[in-house]
């Protein structure tokens, strides 16, 4: 009958550790060799993998969260059908076929000057709601308060912000993390 008796030592061999299994079957040494194990010394291929995926994984994240800031650039269609919602049957006189120039401030407000954003980080923060603005129904009677934000029906030109103002403006679309920013004109 044989008995297997096993310990274990740790050999340190210059900043790594090796384990050794020592086994001592019928009263002769056996030595079974472990994978190495690494200590605070790594290798420097390996610190340079770390960084570069570390900096890969935020790189990746930022860009992840960044999706969720739309920079919504508004089509000529849709925004000919903004106009035509809020100025109705006034809309080729007093915007596409009028000396002034209506159209071509509003297109530019809807190109350049406002943002719609989901911004969660902002829940609670004390911005003042569009619905605070008020309506642009001088037209169309019929206009209502957004209560959720779509992008493809949200009319901004429905309410009365400042289309060039001195400095950025931001409001919160009601019941929503949707955040609209309203810029000066460049």
């Amino acid at each position: 009958m044989s008995t297997i008796i096993t310990t274990k030592k740790k050999i340190n061999l210059g900043g790594r550790v090796k384990l050794i299994n020592k086994r001592f079957i019928n009263e002769t040494l056996v030595f079974v060799k472990k994978p190495l194990l690494l200590t605070n010394k790594y290798h420097p291929a390996m610190k340079k993998q770390f960084t570069f995926v570390t900096l890969l994984l935020i790189l990746i994240s930022s860009f992840s969260f960044g999706q969720e800031a739309q920079d919504h650039k508004y089509s000529d269609a849709f925004i000919e059908n903004c106009i035509r919602e809020v100025f109705q049957d006034q809309a080729d006189e007093l915007v596409f076929n009028s000396s002034s120039r209506r159209l071509a401030v509003i297109t530019d407000f809807f190109k350049n000057n406002i943002s719609v954003e989901y911004r969660p980080e902002y829940h609670g923060k004390g911005f003042d709601l569009i619905s605070s603005l008020g309506l642009n129904n001088k037209y169309n009677s019929s206009l209502q308060v957004d209560i959720h934000y779509d992008s493809s029906v949200f009319n901004p030109l429905k309410y009365r912000f400042s289309m060039n103002p001195r400095s950025k403006e931001m409001y919160r679309i009601d019941n929503t993390d949707y955040i609209i920013s309203i810029y000066p004109s460049k």
